[in-house]
């Protein structure tokens, strides 16, 4: 993975550079926390709460000195089986081939 500029999200990266999965992503947001330092309040908001939720907790079990002051989730998805939006019944109606092909 290339640096990329604080605040890229995965959508915004072009296959053609390269990978830039679930996980790098943790680590692109665990950056960002760090330039914004410590006492930062972090809020996520819809798609990416997942990871916030996640990024801001593997900051908490290592005890990064730039952990957030606080953290707010709004929308995210963190449970879809208990609340579906549009998005996830349309993954469930469709086979995985009709994503690869369309």
């Amino acid at each position: 993975m290339s640096t990329l500029p604080i605040g890229t999200m995965p959508r915004d990266v072009s296959l053609q550079d390269g990978g830039f999965d679930f996980g790098d992503f943790i680590d692109h947001l665990i950056t960002f926390i760090e330039v914004l330092g410590p006492g930062t309040h972090v809020v996520g908001v819809c798609q990416p709460c997942v990871a916030v939720l996640a990024a801001v907790a593997v900051m908490a079990e290592d005890s990064h000195p730039a952990q957030p002051r606080s953290m707010t989730l709004m929308a995210g998805p963190i449970d879809t089986r208990i609340n579906p939006t549009e998005v996830n019944r349309l993954a469930k109606s469709r086979p995985i081939a009709w994503f690869e092909n369309n």
